[in-house]
């Protein structure tokens, strides 16, 4: 009996491992399909995914236009004109260091100066328009000489001290010349009294030689016609004596417009002189206390600022942040795989202040590989590391492919991928098993 019973029981066991060794028929198709299936799936996504070689380097987002940072030039108090954020325009005065002179007042000098170039200056009648009462403290001296020389120049002009000598030479020329004509008149008519008196002594010697006058009517020709003579030498040498005045005079008269040419070129020159130390010296003393807009654009305080407040020389003190200025990445890019780059190639940009996972990637494109490479060991974080430098142009500003728009800062680091060359994650996969397949 208990034979019997191993025996079914045994004969149970087989039938029941060969219904579990044998796998059901619908069971097995759906497992292949899903298995097909998977693979299909998984070489559609290997086919459709992209998995492109890139080459990284670490990049910096700046602008065409780096902002300017504005330092004080000497120790002392602050005063601010400005606050933190203003739009700015340029040449816009944002605060100034404390100092002797009136900024009112030296902003009116310098209006003054702009508005009247130095062609104007020396040309017309403005001296007495310039600003008497002013507070210019270093400046005051330099101002007041250029002023004394403008006053020079003016009251030559009005009164007109060469004008007045040369009236009065033309007039004694004018007197000369009347007397030397009146004296070559005189001088005429001497010699013709000369010329009958020289008759009359020939008639009369003709006569006392034929014994018809008396030897005294003789002598008394002889002697009216000695005194002619006499006579006429000394108008000769009058008139030479007229001659030399006259000359002098004249020269004197040509001195005077060669000294009044000179006088007046040096009262010109005086205040063209003045005037370029007066400009060198109000361009100084901006660039000494004054902070100043190179550009348009926006305000930014280098630390929490007051009124008063005391600054030491060299403090970085605001800075100025140009208007308008397209934003570029400059990327440090290792020099180990950099000849796979080209310019136009797409830049994925991974920025370290706002994280990848969350914020997504900047798209930029390549702009400019520069020739030689650079030594970078501060950037790249490695020892002896030389790198190519590479301009990323950023189309799209700082919009990420997940749709955020990011806001700017100056000098945001983070990582940029090039992409060199577009391909499949299925493609890397074959390139790789070749690659193990080629080892072997």
């Amino acid at each position: 009996m208990e034979k019997e019973n191993l025996e079914q029981t045994a004969q149970r066991t087989e039938e029941v491992r060969d219904i579990i060794d044998r796998m059901p028929y619908r069971t097995g198709r759906i497992v292949a399909i899903l298995v097909t299936g998977l693979c299909v799936l998984l070489l559609f996504f290997g086919w459709l995914i992209e998995y492109p070689e890139t080459v990284s380097g670490p990049v910096t987002i700046t602008a065409r236009q780096a902002p300017v940072r504005l330092v004080a030039n000497i120790s002392g108090k602050l005063h601010l004109l400005k606050n933190n954020g203003d739009s700015l325009h340029e040449n816009d005065i944002i605060g100034f260091m404390d100092n002797p002179a009136k900024l009112l007042d030296v902003l009116e000098v310098e209006r003054f100066l702009n508005e009247n170039q130095i062609e104007k200056l020396v040309d017309s009648h403005l001296a007495l328009e310039f600003p008497e009462t002013t507070a210019l403290g270093e400046l005051s001296s330099v101002y007041f000489s250029f002023r004394n020389a403008l006053e020079k120049l003016e009251q030559y002009r009005t009164g007109k001290p060469y004008e007045k000598k040369r009236a009065s030479l033309i007039s004694l020329v004018n007197s000369q010349m009347q007397l030397s004509s009146h004296n070559r008149k005189q001088m005429e008519t001497k010699a013709s009294s000369l010329k009958i008196a020289g008759k009359n002594i020939h008639r009369d010697s003709l006569l006392y030689g034929s014994s018809t006058i008396a030897e005294l009517e003789l002598d008394r020709s002889s002697i009216s016609y000695l005194g002619l003579l006499e006579s006429a030498q000394a108008m000769n040498k009058e008139e030479a004596s007229y001659q030399l005045q006259l000359n002098d005079t004249r020269h004197k008269l040509q001195l005077l417009q060669v000294e009044q040419q000179g006088a007046e070129q040096q009262l010109r020159m005086d205040v063209i002189t003045g005037y370029n130390e007066l400009s060198n010296s109000f361009r100084q003393w901006k660039q000494r206390y004054l902070f100043v807009a190179p550009f348009a654009g926006t305000l930014e305080n280098m630390n929490f600022w007051h009124e008063n407040d005391f600054l030491p020389a060299g403090t970085e003190t605001f800075s100025v942040l140009p208007a308008d200025n397209p934003l570029l990445g400059q990327v440090f890019l290792p020099s180990q795989g950099a000849g796979k780059v080209v310019i136009g190639q797409k830049v994925i940009i991974k920025l370290d202040n706002y994280p990848y996972m969350e914020y997504g990637s900047v798209d930029g494109q390549v702009h400019s590989i520069s020739m030689l490479t650079n030594q970078a060991e501060a950037i790249t974080r490695q020892n002896n590391m030389r790198t190519y430098l590479v301009t990323v142009d950023l189309p799209n500003r700082l919009s990420t492919n997940y749709g955020a728009i990011l806001d700017f800062r100056y000098e945001i680091k983070g990582i940029a991928d090039i992409v060199t060359k577009r391909r499949k994650l299925l493609e890397r996969l074959f390139d790789n098993l070749k690659y193990i397949a080629s080892k072997k």
